[in-house]
């Protein structure tokens, strides 16, 4: 995914040093989500305001077309700064890049909205025109790097220069200068018809177990198709898939009689995701014979983890909770992607992963009915109650989690792709009966989730399709990194105290 940095300040503020050193910082930031190009577009435009300095800076992870398209692009009616991937609603040939195909037509005459609101796929727009400067977001994902306030998914916004004014100590009001346009409503509605009064058991997921997995397995390839290495049934066999694995060393507990540190000891990675995750890779061995799984272990050192903390803080911003910082400690060390690999004779070598493209399972449990207040909801509301938690979580995925995802995997010039968001993988799963896709009579590791549950089985990952659902912080430890972490109910929507 590239990057996109916009300033629009007064000549005066943006020769401060203060708000010189934050547009270094934001270039620099984004200039590591996007390592093949960086450009840089300045205009100076006279506004009531006085003379403000327009800046758009782009840098660009090529994945798409025959080399690289830098950016900005600059024509006759407008600059371009596009971070995004177009998967349908706008035909783009394979050797095509995506963001000279959008360009093409904004220089043809098209309006923005006309030309974005086919598209499906995530993305995050800016386009200045005379006088007159556009944002926008798709429903999917909600990409840093818009002027004034983050926009929610789906929603744009339009910034007419002309009518900027200056605000208290000559800093620019753009409060009479902004038109918001509201989002555009392309996620579904989950089924509300009423469940059998019989309960059906598993019957009813089983029916829909292959229609399912065809699915998935078209909004995997829409995601694959046009990257250099391609997962099994949408790349050739042989192409090697680096499966990413973290695990945080845990902090040396304190003496509570004499207050010094227990001695060091060995460091054990053993952590309950890295356990997982060596079976799940067995798993995948005997169902895919052939395919050339890397297991990559990346091990995180206390010190590790404590040196990274502030970059972590700074790319997942404006997230800032403790649920948020344990959550992005394992994807931020993924995306980084030092680790090892073990060989069957007991020897192991560095790896670093070569993959641009990851693939996330992000969406799964929101749809599915994967989380252990789902089974709440249940108990306590019946399906109505549940059908209400499940909406809901479809709903805010891009507030909640899709946007700190994003700009922290990206920190390291990675692309993330989340098939389960896919729009019209999301309306077939929409469209199912809630009780076709979990059942909550049966137990923890079997009525939630059950569809995607079936799924693997059928798949060949008996064993996996059974694991009861653990949190990734918790799986990683990465949730024990922060010694005086809070605790107590709600404790992980606490603010971080230690931002910098």
């Amino acid at each position: 995914m590239c990057g996109l940095t916009l300033t629009i300040s007064t000549l005066a503020h943006a020769s401060q040093p203060s708000n010189a050193a934050l547009v270094r910082s934001l270039h620099a930031a984004n200039s590591a989500r996007g390592p093949n190009s960086q450009g840089l577009y300045t205009r100076r435009v006279q506004t009531p305001a006085g003379q403000i300095l327009v800046s758009l800076s782009a840098s660009v992870l090529g994945l798409r077309g025959e080399g690289v398209t830098a950016q900005p692009l600059v024509g006759k009616r407008g600059v371009l700064g596009w971070n995004g991937q177009v998967f349908s609603g706008l035909d783009v040939a394979p050797n095509e890049n995506d963001t000279r195909v959008i360009f093409d037509k904004l220089e043809a005459g098209e309006s923005p909205s006309d030309v974005l609101q086919a598209i499906e796929g995530p993305f995050a727009f800016i386009y200045l025109s005379t006088f007159i400067l556009s944002s926008s977001r798709s429903a999917e994902a909600r990409r840093q790097g818009v002027p004034m306030r983050a926009l929610n998914g789906g929603e744009a916004g339009v910034v007419h220069l002309s009518e900027l004014s200056l605000g208290h100590g000559d800093s620019i009001d753009f409060e009479q200068a902004v038109r918001l346009i509201s989002p555009s409503n392309r996620v579904a509605t989950v089924n509300t018809v009423a469940a059998p009064e019989v309960n059906l058991g598993a019957e009813p997921a089983l029916a829909e177990c292959d229609a399912f997995i065809e699915n998935l397995l078209a909004s995997v390839r829409r995601r694959v198709e046009n990257i250099p290495a391609p997962v099994p049934g949408c790349i050739p066999v042989g192409e090697p898939i680096e499966l990413v694995n973290v695990a945080f060393e845990e902090p040396r507990k304190e003496n509570q009689r004499s207050g010094r540190q227990q001695p060091p000891s060995v460091a054990t990675y053993n952590v309950p995701d890295r356990v997982s995750g060596r079976d799940a890779v067995l798993e995948l061995q005997s169902a895919c014979p052939g395919r050339d799984f890397q297991f990559v272990e990346v091990n995180v050192t206390v010190e590790e983890s404590r040196n990274f903390r502030q970059s972590i803080v700074d790319v997942m911003y404006p997230s800032n909770t403790e649920m948020d910082i344990s959550l992005a400690y394992p994807l931020y060390f993924a995306s980084r992607g030092q680790g090892i690999i073990k060989h069957p004779d007991g020897t192991e070598t560095p790896h670093v992963v070569t993959a641009k493209v990851y693939i996330s399972g992000l969406g799964a449990d929101e749809q599915l009915g994967g989380y252990s207040r789902h089974r709440r909801a249940f108990e306590r509301a019946s399906w109505i109650g549940l059908q209400d938690e499940v909406q809901m979580d479809l709903d805010r995925i891009p507030l909640r989690n899709l946007s700190r995802d994003d700009r922290v995997i990206s920190s390291h010039a990675r692309d993330a792709r989340y098939p389960y968001l896919d729009l019209g993988f999301i309306n077939y799963v929409s469209s199912l009966p809630i009780w076709q896709k979990c059942n909550f009579s049966l137990g923890p590791g079997h009525g939630d989730k059950l569809l995607i549950r079936l799924a693997a089985e059928r798949c060949g990952l008996h064993l996996t399709s059974h694991r009861v659902k653990r949190a990734m912080q918790f799986g990683t430890k990465s949730a024990k990194l922060q010694e005086s972490r809070p605790r107590g109910f709600n404790a992980g929507a606490q603010v971080i105290q230690d931002i910098a």
